[in-house]
């Protein structure tokens, strides 16, 4: 199962995951695993073990954790760019360089030959 762990009880070696579809589940693991979750805490996993289900809904109500793959993160160097930030779509448009169109014809690409053209609407699917 996958998820997101958004709560645990290091005493009692238990917490709770947040399922992609938003559902809760509880889960239980074992001393080995102890710093693998206070890792985790807040970020996303694939948690394997013995799963609980509810007899009623036939979802997951639990997991006895006996494997974590949290993935790898990248160490990515993304400059002075802020990757996680949402920017409005304007502030993208004008720090690309990007402007006004007022006549059309800056838009034709002339210099793509007839079977170019061709190929690539055969290379997406589309017909002409």
């Amino acid at each position: 199962m996958t998820g997101r762990l958004f709560e645990a009880n290091l005493e009692a070696r238990s917490g709770q995951v947040r399922t992609p579809t938003g559902e809760k589940v509880s889960v239980e693991y074992e001393p080995e695993h102890e710093t693998a979750i206070k890792g985790l805490l807040g970020d996303r996993a694939a948690l394997r073990g013995e799963i609980i289900y509810d007899a009623r809904t036939q979802r997951a109500k639990a997991v006895r954790i006996t494997q974590i793959d949290a993935g790898t993160q990248l160490d990515l160097d993304f400059g002075d760019v802020d990757f996680w930030t949402d920017r409005p779509a304007t502030e993208l448009a004008a720090d690309a360089g990007a402007r006004p169109v007022d006549d059309p014809s800056e838009l034709e690409i002339g210099d793509v030959t007839e079977e170019e053209w061709s190929a690539l609407y055969e290379a997406l699917g589309i017909g002409r």
